[in-house]
């Protein structure tokens, strides 16, 4: 049986302690104000929208193609470019955080005491869409910088420099045999106290300009020139050398599903990825999520604290922002 490099890697990493579940939270209609009821699916086995696709199935409702990236596909020089803009982001990197500690054993908690999390208002969300659009960015990018800025106030400090992974569906671009595998790569994004959102965005379409994706694809799949036990050893020498990005962004983007009610979604984390905040819009609300890892040595509170600054944030009207030219906004 072949190896799947992508889904090996979150294997590793559940094997040197990490939980590499998905997190996702249903909050059937009417009952959005009421707990929601979590599932837990692991990352080795699907990614964000696989693992969605699945749970809505499993609920009675037809999910006929799963969301696929546009006007993109393979091409054996992409990578070979994509790879070149890779390579500077993957040497060793120490996040500076307010308090971190990579000893703290792995905690078993239920979902409720892991993840906080936000449902934006139908209004609330309208005005998300329309003030990124009036902005000339995506909301994946209007929703990374303020998560960005609500991260430099609580876990560091807004002079540190963080370093985001925001992952892209590659279903599509690329094909396996089992629809559920996972199918993602990654753009990196680099933040510090005066990044504006355009030069979040701007990062973004740079990055994608570069085929960065496509050289973290390859990379991915080039697993099998370390092996199984070789993409072990990197992990754990990576944590032994404390090497972190700040987290991960992970937006799963809209979904129409009438009945579905609203959903919440939430990415796997890690020691070398902390922060984990996720988003989805379903059925016109958006959902946003923070898990922290637990060497952050933080609680639900705090998470709640990040996701409570977030939300603000988001709704306050972009006051740091800076506001660029009009432009109809490019979507990853």
């Amino acid at each position: 049986m072949s190896t799947d490099w992508v889904a090996e890697y979150f294997t590793a990493m559940k094997d040197c302690g990490e939980d590499i579940s998905i997190i996702y939270g249903r909050l059937p209609e009417g009952e959005e104000n009421q707990a929601p009821e979590w599932f837990e699916l692991p990352h080795d086995k699907y990614d964000g929208i696989s693992g969605m696709a699945y749970l809505l199935r499993n609920a009675g409702f037809s999910i006929d193609v799963l969301p696929s990236l546009k006007n993109d596909s393979y091409r054996f020089f992409k990578s070979v470019k994509g790879i070149l803009s890779v390579l500077p982001h993957m040497g060793m990197r120490q996040q500076k955080w307010v308090r971190f500690d990579r000893s703290v054993a792995k905690l078993e908690l239920p979902v409720s005491e892991r993840i906080a999390w936000h449902l934006f208002s139908e209004q609330e969300s309208q005005y998300i869409v329309a003030d990124s659009k009036k902005l000339g960015v995506t909301v994946n990018s209007y929703l990374l910088f303020h998560l960005d800025r609500a991260v430099s106030k609580i876990l560091t400090s807004p002079e540190d420099a963080r370093k985001w992974m925001v992952p892209v569906n590659m279903r599509g671009a690329v094909s396996r045999k089992n629809e559920y595998t996972p199918q993602m790569s990654f753009l990196g994004v680099d933040t510090q106290a005066d990044t504006t959102l355009t030069d979040i965005h701007g990062q973004v379409l740079k990055a994608k300009s570069k085929a960065f994706h496509w050289g973290a694809w390859a990379m991915f799949n080039a697993g099998f020139l370390a092996g199984k036990e070789g993409i072990r050893k990197d992990i754990k020498k990576r944590d032994a050398r404390n090497h972190s990005w700040t987290g991960t962004f992970s937006n799963l983007g809209v979904w129409n599903i009438p009945g579905a009610g609203s959903w919440l979604f939430g990415p796997t984390t890690g020691r070398t990825y902390p922060v984990a905040a996720g988003c989805i819009s379903m059925n016109k609300r958006i959902g946003i999520t923070v898990q922290l890892h637990e060497a952050l040595l933080g609680d639900i509170e705090t998470a709640y604290d990040v996701v409570d600054l977030w939300s603000k944030h988001v709704l306050s009207g972009n006051q740091e922002s800076e506001h660029s030219p009009k432009k109809e906004a490019e979507t990853i």
